[in-house]
C-alpha cells in the first residue's frame, strides 16, 4: 500500500498501466483537493488487496492545501483477542556511576 501525491494521476497513462500490470487498485474516489481554481484527486492510495479494506474516507478538514486520506483495514476476530505487553526500564533516576560499577563486578 502507498499514498502517492500525484496531480492528475489518472491522466498519466504510463503510471496507470504500470499499476494495473502489478495488480494495484486505486482506493480513493472522493476529491482530496478543492479550491476555487482546482478540484480533483491529488492523493491516491494504491493497494494490491482491496478485499482487505473495509472503508476509505476523505475528511473535509485540512491544515494543508488538500484533505487527508484514511482507510480502515479489515482484520479477523482472532486478531482482537491478542494482547501485546511492552516492558521498559525507567531511566528517570539513572545513575551512570552505579551502572559502571555494577558492570565491572564479576
Amino acid at each position: 500500500m502507498g499514498d502517492f501525491d500525484i496531480d492528475n494521476g489518472f491522466k498519466n497513462v504510463t503510471w496507470t498501466n504500470m499499476l494495473l500490470e502489478y495488480g494495484f487498485s486505486q482506493m480513493i474516489k472522493l476529491l482530496t483537493r478543492v479550491t476555487v481554481k482546482y478540484s480533483g484527486i491529488l492523493d491516491y492510495m494504491y493497494i494490491t488487496h482491496p478485499e482487505h479494506i473495509k472503508e476509505t474516507c476523505v475528511p473535509s478538514i485540512s491544515m494543508s492545501d488538500h484533505f487527508p486520506v484514511c482507510l480502515t483495514r479489515r482484520t479477523s476476530q482472532s486478531y482482537f483477542g491478542r494482547h501485546k505487553t511492552i516492558s521498559y526500564r525507567s531511566f528517570k533516576h539513572f545513575d551512570e556511576h552505579a551502572f559502571v560499577n555494577d558492570s565491572r563486578s564479576p
